[in-house]
């Protein structure tokens, strides 16, 4: 009788959280996640506009982080977000750029199972009235599932590899200065190594850029992961445009408690927004043309074209051209349209 109880009473239980697992916004049970944890908030002023600006932890046997930008006087405005969640200081999952245009915006990266020292964290771009933007890094939530794991140190320099290149967390980017060339990340199967920074977070300026360049890794997610040497030893899928027709509850919920219930007015569209062709694009989507023409159509193309040292016309990479910490003196190589390499360009 008493195991019959014991079955009886573990039925219920079952039955219970497969009903919250499928139920409405109005009807969200804690057993979705063991644990939702807040990093402190941050106040974040961007021409008219003020954001608070903070990261959630979602834990549990699959868990995600999200960030979260309100404005404060509830003044619809143009925003971009970038979500990372992070396992031991690798790069676990991305939620690539969402553009949106309420006075809440919010992006949540795809679940994954994570145990030890984890950490969520995001990039925000706010845009003013006149198209000028303020950037920065939101706020960082840590869990540890261990008891006795210590506060992570301070970075402010990274270790350089054989060919000089810098390598480390992401997360040390804004204590360091700047990103490393190569960010520590598990890539998939487990796989831990490296991604190249250009990769995963080349210099973008306006919305328009943005889009094209989430538009590029909607098309082709999937990037190598390296080890010091620059031996491919896995893949590493980054954070594709995500399909909200069926939104996670926790996020539905406290939607709902921010707007009065009007959360679906709210979420992220399932669709990305179209982008511009104002310029051609070559097989893997990316776009082409003259550097002269950023002006006229608001952002410059992705290879721009070049006339090489050996007077070969092609094309060089944006993010190599905008590179903030390149050397003086530096030689770019040269592509033509397939990404084969043909020239230099001495800048």
């Amino acid at each position: 009788m008493k195991t019959r109880k014991i079955l009886s009473a573990l039925l219920a239980a079952a039955m219970t959280c497969a009903m919250c697992l499928s139920a409405g916004a109005a009807d969200v049970s804690p057993c979705i996640y063991d644990l939702e944890k807040e990093s402190t908030h941050k106040t974040v002023s961007a021409g008219s506009y003020s954001y608070d600006c903070y990261t959630t932890l979602y834990y549990g046997n699959a868990s995600k982080g999200c960030l979260w930008a309100v404005e404060k006087n509830k003044k619809d405005a143009q925003a971009a977000l970038k979500t990372y969640l992070y396992e031991n200081d690798n790069l676990v999952e991305e939620a690539g750029w969402s553009t949106s245009s309420s006075y809440i915006h919010l992006l949540d990266t795809k679940k994954r199972a994570v145990s030890g020292d984890i950490r969520v964290e995001g990039d925000y771009r706010f845009y003013h009235d006149n198209g000028d933007y303020t950037s920065g890094s939101a706020p960082v939530v840590r869990y540890s599932t261990s008891r006795s794991a210590a506060e992570r140190m301070a970075v402010t320099s990274y270790p350089t590899n054989a060919k000089g290149e810098t390598y480390g967390s992401y997360l040390d980017r804004n204590t360091v200065g700047q990103a490393p060339d190569l960010i520590a990340a598990m890539g998939e199967n487990g796989v831990e190594g490296y991604i190249r920074l250009n990769d995963i977070a080349p210099e973008l300026f306006t919305l328009e850029e943005i889009r094209q360049y989430q538009a590029q890794v909607d098309a082709n997610p999937v990037i190598p992961l390296y080890d010091l040497n620059g031996k491919v030893i896995g893949s590493f899928v980054r954070g594709t445009t995500q399909d909200h027709s069926n939104p996670d509850p926790v996020v539905v919920q406290k939607l709902d408690e921010m707007t009065g219930g009007k959360s679906a007015d709210f979420l992220p569209s399932a669709q990305p927004i179209p982008v511009k062709h104002d310029y051609p694009t070559t097989a893997n989507g990316e776009t082409y043309g003259s550097y002269g023409d950023r002006d006229k159509y608001g952002y410059p193309p992705q290879l721009i074209a070049v006339i090489g040292d050996n007077d070969r016309s092609g094309y060089v990479r944006l993010s190599d051209f905008r590179a903030a910490n390149r050397p003086a003196n530096v030689v770019w190589d040269v592509y033509d349209l397939k990404g084969n390499v043909i020239d230099t360009f001495s800048h």
